[in-house]
C-alpha cells in the first residue's frame, strides 16, 4: 500500500431523538514514494506593458528557466505568455536550460479569461498531472468579475498556483481559480520572490496521483472543492468536512471513498474506508465529544468564513470572524495554526493567499 486514509470524527455516537452534528478529519498518507516522471508544468504569464516594469517578465522566465534545471528529467515543461492572446514560446523535457527568444513580443491587453479557458482546453488532453501556474500583476480587461470564473471546469488532473504581483490585480479571481484548482495562490510585492515560488512547485517523489475522493451523502468539504480531485500525492494530505445525521434509530455508516493512481504498481486502487457511529441518548452524546476534533474542524470553517466574507468586500464581517479565529487557533493547541492566524492583518490580498496556504498546508 502507497497510500492509506485515516478518518477521525467529533464522536463515535449519534442521537437517536435530535440530527447530531458530525466534524471528520480525513488524512491521505503516503506510505511509500516512488520517483516519478512524466508531470507536465505550465506556466502562463501576464506579458501586459506592466509587466515590463521592475523585471517582472525577465524574472519570471528566469525563474521557470530555474525551474526546469531543478525538475529531474523525464517531466516536461511549457511557457505561455497571454495579453492579446495566447502564445507558446517553449516546449520541452525538464533538466535542461529553456532556450527563449530573445525579444519577446510586448502584449497590450490582458485577456485574462481567454487565456484561461484556452489554456485549459490545450491540458485538458493530458493524460498525466499537471502543475500550472498563472502570473499576473493586472486586472483582466476582458472578464473582469470572480463570477465570470465560476463556470470554468478544471480538469481533475490539474493543480493552478496563482501568483499576483503587486497591488493592481484582481486577487479575487486569483484566489477562485486557486481553489477550483485544488492549489495555492500567492500575494507578492516584490518580484524577486518569483524564483522561490517556481522552485517550491517542483515535484519528484510521489505516492500517488489523480486522487479522487468522496465524503459521505450530506457532508461539506472545507478546504477543497467537491468532489476532491488532487492531481498530485507527494505529502500527506488533510480534507475537513461537516455534516448533520438526522435523528433515527439505526447505527449509522459513513463511507470516504474514491481513488488514486499509483505508479509504483501501475494501476488504479479504490479507496474505501468506513467509521460506524452507534446510536444513544443526545446526553451521552455530548460526553462523548472528541473536543480536540472539533476545534480543528472549527477553525477551518471560520478561515474559511474569512475568506468568503474578504472576497465579499464584508470587511465588518471579516474583523469579526477574524477575531474568532484567533480564539479557535488557540484552542486547536496547533502551533502551526496560531502562527498563521497571527498572520492575518486584514489586507485583502495577502490574507486571501494566507488563507489558501493554511487550507492546502502549503
Amino acid at each position: 500500500m502507497t497510500i492509506s486514509v485515516k478518518i477521525k470524527s467529533s464522536t463515535n455516537f449519534v442521537a437517536f431523538e435530535r440530527p447530531t452534528e458530525v466534524d471528520l478529519i480525513i488524512r491521505i498518507v503516503p506510505e511509500s514514494f516512488v520517483k516519478f516522471s512524466g508531470i507536465h508544468y505550465v506556466i502562463l504569464i501576464d506579458n501586459s506593458p506592466s509587466m515590463l516594469k521592475e523585471n517582472k517578465l525577465q524574472t519570471a522566465i528566469a525563474s521557470a528557466n530555474r525551474l526546469s534545471n531543478e525538475i529531474p528529467p523525464g517531466n516536461y515543461l511549457s511557457i505561455y505568455l497571454f495579453s492579446n492572446d495566447l502564445e507558446k514560446i517553449y516546449e520541452g523535457q525538464t533538466g535542461v536550460p529553456v532556450m527563449i527568444p530573445q525579444q519577446i513580443k510586448k502584449g497590450y491587453t490582458t485577456n485574462f479569461h481567454k487565456a484561461i479557458t484556452k489554456i485549459l482546453e490545450i491540458v485538458r488532453g493530458y493524460t498525466t498531472p499537471v502543475k500550472l501556474i498563472i502570473l499576473s500583476d493586472g486586472k483582466p480587461t476582458d472578464k473582469r468579475n470572480v463570477k465570470d470564473y465560476e463556470g470554468i471546469q478544471i480538469p481533475p488532473h490539474v493543480q493552478i498556483i496563482s501568483i499576483g504581483i503587486g497591488n493592481d490585480y484582481n486577487e479575487a479571481i486569483m484566489k477562485r481559480l486557486a481553489d477550483k484548482g485544488a492549489g495555492v495562490y500567492y500575494h507578492i510585492l516584490d518580484p524577486s520572490q518569483l524564483p522561490t515560488i517556481f522552485v517550491q512547485q517542483k515535484v519528484s517523489d510521489v505516492a500517488g496521483y489523480n486522487l479522487v475522493l468522496n465524503v459521505p451523502p450530506g457532508f461539506e468539504v472545507l478546504n477543497y472543492e467537491m468532489p476532491v480531485n488532487i492531481p498530485i500525492i507527494d505529502k500527506a494530505i488533510t480534507v475537513y468536512a461537516v455534516g448533520n445525521i438526522p435523528a433515527g434509530g439505526q447505527p449509522v455508516v459513513l463511507n470516504v471513498s474514491g481513488s488514486y493512481y499509483d505508479p509504483a504498481r501501475g494501476m488504479i486502487v479504490p479507496i474505501n474506508e468506513a467509521i460506524y457511529l452507534q446510536r444513544a441518548p443526545y446526553a451521552v452524546v455530548q460526553q462523548n465529544i472528541n473536543q480536540s476534533v472539533v476545534a480543528e474542524v472549527r477553525y477551518f470553517n471560520l478561515l474559511k468564513q474569512y475568506g468568503n466574507a474578504l472576497m465579499m468586500g464584508n470587511t465588518k464581517e471579516a474583523t469579526q470572524i477574524a477575531q474568532e479565529l484567533i480564539v479557535a487557533a488557540e484552542q486547536t493547541r496547533r502551533e502551526d495554526l496560531i502562527e498563521e492566524t497571527r498572520k492575518l492583518t486584514g489586507d485583502k490580498k495577502a490574507d486571501l493567499s494566507e488563507v489558501t496556504r493554511t487550507m492546502r498546508q502549503q
